[in-house]
């Protein structure tokens, strides 16, 4: 577990509502990422690959594949 990401939330708006991604945990050395979703009153839990762009690690979430910067999250 990396106690820098731990618990940070970020909220995206989709262009019909907001959701929100919390970390629980970012494994770098096998490049993911646990999220918990809340997005229209389901919440989930996912696993997703990240990705490093430009010194900044990002998952990409949704049918357009948004990007999702880890660096976005907030405590």
């Amino acid at each position: 577990m990396n106690p820098d990401y731990y618990f940070k939330e970020f909220d995206y708006f989709d262009g019909e509502s907001f959701i929100n991604f919390t970390i629980i945990d970012v494994n770098f050395e096998k490049q993911t990422i646990l999220v918990v979703v809340s997005n229209r009153g389901k919440i989930s839990h996912i696993e997703y690959d990240i990705h490093e762009e430009d010194n900044d690690w990002y998952f990409t979430y949704g049918y357009e594949f948004t990007k999702i910067y880890l660096n976005d999250f907030t405590d």
